[in-house]
């Protein structure tokens, strides 16, 4: 009203405060409730009540995540919850996704950006959260082998790295993927034992649940004396003309084949060679020039040395 004076009067958190206006403009209000009259030329309007509003709490984030389990995957996710401003929220992430609920998943490590926006258009601060993964990938490997002859005597030390420990290995039959055997949780090496002549596959599961097969077959093979004990066999025993002596050798082990008196003196080289894989020998022990009597056969190769007692008559 042109030519008034307005009177703005505190009520309630704002008791105490009176202010005067000729052109109705008040400002540097506390928040709370005031009495608004105006006069002119002596008359006095009623009171109206004017409630200043407090401005919303600044925004802020909270965040709650969840890293990587398995090396280069994403598992990740993150939660952010918002304090302050006025709901319903909306959340931006690394400015590619928006949604309300502030949840963001399926997600590699790495460092991402978040903003959110609430119903008033206010926004926080944009703010970056880190999600992390173990520090290398899952791998396992076997460092020995052993042999089996012609029994379960095969063994494999497997370890593994990288993931997150503890670890259990799985021994799988190769051909069906069949899980043969399962350690323990360990934190280091760990060896399969009494294994049998066939062909492996190792797998590790880490304590996440991730799981890695060794890219390199375990092979158990029998390419050794058959049998470290009773490998060397003479047949007939006793003979008369002729017996055939059978053995293995180990692939690439040199051998030599030799017979001698019952007191042992050297009688005859019957045979020097190297071992083949898979291969069985068979050689004739000729009773030409020997007297009838009681001999010794002895393989010797680089597994040992077997002596089988041979009669001629």
């Amino acid at each position: 009203i042109s030519g008034g004076t307005y009177t703005l009067v505190g009520v309630g958190v704002t008791a105490g405060v009176t202010l005067t206006s000729n052109t109705g403009v008040f400002t540097n209000l506390a928040a709370g409730t005031y009495s608004l009259s105006v006069a002119l030329n002596g008359l006095v309007s009623a009171a109206v009540a004017v409630t200043i509003n407090a401005a919303p709490v600044m925004i802020s984030l909270r965040s709650t995540v969840t890293a990587v389990t398995c090396f280069g995957t994403a598992t990740g996710q993150v939660q952010f919850t918002a304090v302050g401003g006025t709901a319903p929220y909306t959340f931006t992430f690394d400015g590619r996704t928006s949604n309300g609920s502030g949840l963001f998943t399926n997600l590699a490590a790495g460092t991402y950006a978040v903003l959110v926006r609430d119903a008033n258009g206010c926004s926080a601060t944009a703010s970056t959260v880190t999600i992390t993964q173990p520090a290398l990938a899952l791998s396992v490997t076997f460092s020995k082998t052993v042999n089996a002859c012609g029994g379960t005597a095969g063994q494999a030390s497997v370890s593994a790295a990288g993931g997150t420990a503890p670890y259990t290995y799985q021994l799988r039959l190769a051909a069906t993927g069949a899980i043969l055997a399962t350690s323990p949780e360990v934190r280091g090496e760990f060896t399969f034992n009494g294994l049998a002549a066939n062909t492996y596959r190792l797998w590790v599961v880490d304590a996440q649940g991730c799981a890695v097969e060794c890219p390199t077959l375990l092979s158990i093979t029998t390419a050794c004396l058959q049998q470290r004990t009773g490998s060397l066999e003479v047949y007939p025993n006793p003979f008369t003309q002729r017996a055939t002596a059978e053995f293995q050798v180990v692939e690439g082990e040199q051998y030599s084949l030799v017979l001698y008196d019952n007191v042992g003196r050297l009688v005859r080289r019957i045979s020097e060679g190297v071992g083949q894989a898979g291969r069985t020998f068979q050689l004739d022990v000729v009773r030409e020039g020997l007297p009838i009597g009681v001999y010794q056969l002895r393989l010797t190769t680089g597994s040992g040395t077997k002596i089988v007692r041979v009669v001629t008559q």
